[in-house]
């Protein structure tokens, strides 16, 4: 793996920049805020006793419609972080 800075694979090798350090900090930070303002959402919402943990039935669809569209979604971020990420090589 090469490591310049800036690049996807700079994470892996410990050569990322300070900026990315304080994105990735502040990313964390506002999803910590987040989560701390809706708690009382998520614990009435996720945790009733008429929730299973199935997404399906949280989402009120059939379980067969989720698969086809999150591989889908997959697929696309794959495809697109392939096409923007210019480093010459594929990156999964």
């Amino acid at each position: 793996m090469s490591a310049r800075a800036g690049s996807v694979d700079a994470a892996f090798s410990g050569s990322g920049t300070t900026a990315t350090a304080w994105v990735g900090l502040l990313g964390t930070v506002f999803g910590i805020l987040f989560f701390a303002l809706n708690v009382n959402f998520f614990k009435t919402h996720f945790t009733a006793e008429s929730m299973s943990g199935d997404i399906s039935e949280a989402l009120g669809i059939h379980q067969w419609i989720i698969v086809p569209v999150a591989a889908i979604i997959f697929i696309a971020i794959i495809y697109i972080v392939n096409k923007k990420v210019d480093d010459f090589k594929q990156n999964f």
